[in-house]
């Protein structure tokens, strides 16, 4: 997972190899899911189906 804060984008790299940029992510959601105690769940309930995106080859 890593975060472009210029264009705040957030680019996820799931377990499966698939990799997808979310754009329009402010900062601050990033900074809890880095910071939750688990991504996955925090990751399904506010990123997911809340911003664009697309899959990054």
């Amino acid at each position: 997972m890593s975060y472009e804060p210029r264009i705040k984008s957030l680019t996820v790299e799931f377990d499966d190899g698939r990799v997808y940029r979310y754009c329009r992510v402010p900062k601050s959601v990033f900074n809890a899911l880095r910071l939750s105690s688990s991504s996955e769940i925090h990751f399904q309930r506010h990123v997911k189906d809340r911003y664009p995106v697309e899959p990054v080859s």
